[in-house]
């Protein structure tokens, strides 16, 4: 049974207005598509392509993780946000932001704007590039080097070693003042102040030794009182024995003292 030439061109012009409406359609979604999208030749609605990277306008949402070598914004900051952790990484170093922020890498470097450095931290120790470095209170573990240790205008400078000794080293001097206060120095046991070739000097229109040994005289010792009941009277000498210790005497009597007085 032949098909009549007629329903032949039929069929195939129906074919063909419907592959040109199929067309249509497909040009017409991918036009509608690219508008919504805002898809243009250097990209796509906030995201564009630029030279050696991805520009992106707005915020970011990252569903897993972020591959790249450097991360910049034009804005003011740059915020980096998550629910719970976030996690910077590179080869050598992770840095973790969370409610205790961890920080692991064998160097840590902070420069300023100008590229000058601020703080550095290595195998080395801790290294300040201002020279200077303020805070209420500091632990540290071995050593502080540093010109000047001050306090803030109105408040005490307090130095301590609770469970050990405390050195104060310099190699030309050293120097403690307080311009308008006192300056106080204190231990458990013995406090020492000793030069190798200069003096110790005392440069005060008083000096006070209120604990110093009095030397209970008599007649046998000093025959200073004939009388036993007669009190000492409230000015004395100072004494000093072979060793370097010093005691009270009575004013108008000789440096006689017991044995025990001058034992360490």
């Amino acid at each position: 049974m032949e098909i009549p030439g007629g329903a032949k061109k039929l069929g195939l012009y129906s074919l063909l207005i419907f592959l040109a409406l199929l067309t249509s359609l497909n040009i017409g979604l991918t036009l509608w598509l690219m508008s919504a999208l805002h898809f243009d030749m250097e990209g796509t609605g906030p995201i564009q392509f630029v030279k050696n990277g991805l520009k992106i306008d707005g915020a970011t949402y990252v569903m897993d993780t972020l591959t790249t070598s450097k991360i910049s914004t034009t804005a003011p900051s740059l915020h980096l946000s998550s629910p719970r952790h976030v996690h910077l990484s590179s080869s050598a170093s992770r840095l973790v932001l969370k409610h205790n922020t961890e920080l692991h890498s064998s160097n840590l470097t902070v420069t300023s704007t100008e590229g000058v450095e601020v703080f550095s931290v290595g195998q080395e120790g801790v290294r300040l590039g201002t020279g200077r470095v303020v805070s209420h209170t500091a632990t540290l573990g071995s050593a502080l080097q540093c010109p000047v240790v001050q306090s803030a205008a109105g408040q005490s400078l307090s130095i301590q070693s609770p469970t050990s000794t405390l050195g104060l080293y310099g190699p030309s001097g050293v120097r403690v003042e307080a311009a308008g206060g006192e300056v106080r120095l204190s231990a458990y046991r013995d406090v020492k102040i000793a030069t190798r070739e200069g003096k110790v000097i005392l440069n005060t229109g008083s000096v006070l030794l209120p604990r110093l040994p009095i030397v209970h005289t008599n007649i046998s010792i000093n025959n200073y009182s004939k009388s036993l009941d007669r009190e000492d009277i409230t000015i004395h000498q100072v004494c000093s024995c072979s060793n370097g210790r010093l005691f009270l005497a009575p004013a108008k009597s000789h440096c006689y003292g017991r044995v025990d007085v001058c034992k360490e």
